[in-house]
């Protein structure tokens, strides 16, 4: 396959929009598996795009990373941009085959503007985890692209009225080719560790803004890895559907887990705040354990602070533990107008809550997360979050909304 083949010479780069899809895992699958299957990884990318994009709008020159394209249709509008946005999210969606081994790619969309960092996820492997890893990747992108998905929901209630509910949030489960359940432990560690989240967190919230489209009182959470907070355009496409409906967009939580740190805390929080402009509340999950920190909390000023399990859990034996999820529950309602407390199981840990101060709780007790049967309006409907918007600065995401600003 050579360049002469796959990319046309067109007019001047600096005339028209130029973007960059990068394989950012190339290195590591190369190092993985062998130098042979990363370039034919290579090759597999560049024919989905050779088939995806109209010859007459897209200029495609291969390159050792990825692909450069440059627009060179008439006029490059929102539709365009969308376009561009969909293959490349599709394109990381769906596994690919290379002789016996199946890989996910994860696959970056930034707009080239001359000279540009090309950023791979560097590191030391170790090449039987990363294979391991990427056996449980495949089998769950494999269900997202079959179907094979499901959502359990956990309601958050009032400590004084267990009834009244402020969300529920959705969990994810898959099923495998045999119709078996996958354990949410088995599959999204390994994709986290990949560095895989970015594609599969923007399809559960798509699908999640499906489900709150479909059920008007609904009000409902659902998770995104902080490792998915990163500068890549496909975020466009999902800020976009949650702009064009600010009336689902109002009912949406998205909660941010930390069990890994965000690429760039600046690029991190700008994301943060575009969902937060677009009207979504944000959460900051599992606070006060992994990587969750005070500073970032500050900074992103968060609708609601969920407290770790453990604070309400082991740690509640002893009048230090008490003591310290009543400090953190009165530190966390300086940065945040909610505060819940998570890994409520039985009635000792609800003394425990109730002693402390909580006013919204999570766990077993009031519970488990369940797959939902009936969709029939709750008897008690959900509790309207506070507004807590307050004047800001605009927080743009540097990158990958340049091409959409040139479109304002």
């Amino acid at each position: 396959m050579s360049h002469s083949t796959h990319s046309r010479r067109s007019l001047p780069m600096k005339s028209h929009l130029q973007f960059m899809i990068v394989i950012e895992n190339l290195a590591c699958i190369a190092a993985a598996y062998s130098d042979g299957v990363a370039g034919r990884v290579l090759s597999e990318i560049w024919r989905r795009f050779d088939a995806a994009l109209p010859v007459s709008d897209w200029d495609r020159q291969e390159e050792p990373y990825g692909l450069s394209l440059r627009f060179v249709g008439p006029r490059f509008d929102e539709a365009r941009l969308q376009e561009l946005e969909e293959v490349v999210q599709s394109a990381a969606l769906t596994p690919l085959t290379v002789g016996k081994v199946r890989l996910v790619v994860a696959l970056g969309l930034s707009q080239n503007e001359g000279a540009a960092t090309v950023r791979y996820i560097n590191r030391n492997l170790n090449i039987a985890q990363y294979r391991a890893d990427m056996a449980a990747a495949v089998v769950a992108y494999a269900a997202l692209q079959s179907g094979k998905v499901r959502f359990a929901e956990q309601p958050i209630v009032a400590t004084d009225v267990p009834e009244k509910l402020l969300y529920r949030e959705r969990l994810i489960r898959l099923a495998d080719a045999a119709g078996g359940g996958i354990a949410p432990g088995a599959f999204l560690p390994a994709i986290e560790r990949l560095g895989l989240t970015g594609a599969f967190d923007r399809w559960v919230i798509m699908d999640t803004l499906g489900e709150l489209e479909i059920n008007p009182d609904l009000l409902l959470g659902c998770n995104v890895s902080a490792m998915s907070l990163n500068a890549d355009g496909c975020w466009n496409s999902c800020l976009r559907g949650l702009r064009a409906k600010p009336d689902v967009a109002r009912r949406l939580v998205i909660e941010v887990t930390e069990t890994a740190l965000p690429a760039d805390i600046g690029t991190a929080t700008d994301l943060l705040f575009a969902f937060k402009d677009a009207g979504c509340r944000i959460a900051l999950d599992d606070f006060g354990s992994g990587y969750s920190s005070i500073a970032f909390a500050r900074v992103v000023r968060p609708d609601i602070i969920k407290l770790d399990a453990i604070f309400v859990g082991e740690t509640s034996e002893t009048i230090f533990g008490s003591e310290m999820l009543s400090s953190l529950i009165t530190m966390s309602s300086c940065m945040s107008s909610l505060v819940v407390v998570e890994g409520v199981e039985d009635a000792h840990c609800l003394a425990v809550a109730q002693l402390a101060g909580a006013q919204w709780l999570q766990g077993y007790h009031f519970g488990r997360p369940e797959i939902p049967q009936d969709r029939s309006p709750a008897a008690t409907p959900p509790v309207r979050l506070p507004n807590t918007d307050r004047p800001r600065r605009r927080h743009v995401i540097r990158q990958p909304l340049a091409a959409e600003e040139t479109l304002r």
